[in-house]
């Protein structure tokens, strides 16, 4: 996977996939090699098909997890240490160190799939949107209608 082209190129770093689509003989997981520079973060996302396994292989960085009822859980990690991501549970992984954040990610099905939080946002009448969250209409269509995933820091 390090010497593959990214899948996705962004402002804040890239991911790699590597599933069924690729290798047609794996039929039981998926992985990703992803890169998020200093000051970056990963956009709220789910996965309505797996679990997600993230292990950091460099930098550091934190991940917030939110479930059903209410629950969310941030924790800080760094090299050799390992996440968990519920199936369908949001989540998003942030650079809080200096150096870019490596991580190598395995999901357990043969596809990746993946709703950002603003692809879902966008997909619903902005009427609705702005009416359930406070927001102005002219706020909701400022959304991003095509969404990075990883976004760079922002000064």
């Amino acid at each position: 996977m390090e010497t593959m082209p990214p899948t996705h190129e962004f402002s804040g770093g890239f991911i790699k996939v590597g599933s069924s689509k690729e290798f047609p003989i794996q039929s039981t997981l998926t992985a990703a090699r992803m890169d998020i520079e200093p000051g970056g973060f990963r956009e709220m996302h789910w996965h309505p098909n797996a679990d997600e396994w993230q292990f950091v292989m460099g930098g550091e960085g934190k991940v917030t997890i939110f479930g059903s009822h209410g629950r969310v859980k941030t924790m800080a990690y760094g090299p050799g240490m390992i996440s968990f991501v519920k199936q369908g549970y949001g989540h998003f992984v942030e650079n809080t160190g200096t150096e870019t954040l490596r991580l190598l990610i395995l999901f357990n099905a043969p596809t990746y799939e993946e709703i950002l939080l603003t692809s879902w946002l966008a997909a619903n009448p902005a009427l609705l949107v702005a009416d359930h969250f406070g927001l102005t209409l002219d706020q909701v269509n400022k959304f991003p209608k095509d969404p990075d995933g990883i976004v760079a820091a922002r000064i």
